[in-house]
């Protein structure tokens, strides 16, 4: 007997998933607010939990950044991220 989990769209009647499973189901159950399906199965009465890797969106922290593909060489410019000496002193000053 199949063991297997057939996931369809039903609007365009398109198979989307076949999510493996070890044991013969008794129950599938969708999770009402997160996007979980979870299963137990009959011989054993294990639970398998299938879920999808939210995909994070760090643009949403903030609005300038920007997203990239793949690695971006990045050259600092001379005053960019430097401290200027009368800076570096009074912050030496205040921590000592």
């Amino acid at each position: 007997m199949k063991r297997d989990i057939y996931i369809w769209e039903l609007t365009s009647n398109s198979l989307l998933r076949i999510l493996e499973n070890a044991q013969e189901p008794t129950a599938i159950e969708w999770h009402p607010g997160k996007p979980l399906l979870a299963c137990i199965g009959m011989e054993t009465g294990n639970i398998s939990v299938w879920g999808i890797e939210p995909t994070q969106k760090w643009s949403a922290l903030a609005p300038d950044f920007t997203e990239v593909t793949e690695n971006v060489e990045y050259v600092e410019r001379e005053d960019e991220f430097g401290m200027s000496f009368h800076l570096f002193r009074i912050a030496t000053l205040i921590r000592t």
